[in-house]
């Protein structure tokens, strides 16, 4: 029996997860408020919401990704964020919400891989909603 790659990365990410996901959130915590204008502060706030997201902890995850949003609108991290969130409303089933953020990294960040994803993500949550125009 053959396991794909995919879910063998998955679970090697768990494993990690599980011994170091704490001690890197406490990390990332300690540079963001040590340094809130540095320049690793976005990546501490993006890190930490893909931290939060990988546990499900969504509203953790919301917070650190309109931080980097919010806060550091140049930040290479920026329409990732913008994706991050879309896709967080989208799993909570908030179809409008989910729209705004895909819709914004479009928009904000054009050339990005964050826009291109959006607009795929936007076309399935709107077909599978029956919002095709």
């Amino acid at each position: 029996m053959f396991i794909g790659l995919t879910f063998i990365s998955h679970i090697m990410f768990l494993i990690f997860l599980e011994r170091w996901g704490n001690f890197l959130l406490e990390k990332f915590t300690e540079i963001i408020i040590s340094f809130p204008d540095g320049s690793y502060a976005s990546d501490s706030y993006f890190w930490s919401g893909e931290l939060f997201l990988a546990q499900k902890m969504y509203e953790d995850a919301k917070i650190n990704f309109e931080s980097v949003v919010n806060q550091f609108p140049n930040s290479t991290r920026a329409p990732d964020s913008l994706f991050k969130l879309g896709e967080i409303y989208r799993v909570e089933g908030n179809t409008e919400k989910a729209l705004i953020f895909y819709l914004r990294a479009k928009e904000e960040y054009p050339n990005s891989g964050a826009a291109q994803l959006a607009k795929k993500s936007e076309e399935i949550l709107k077909e599978q909603s029956n919002l095709v125009e």
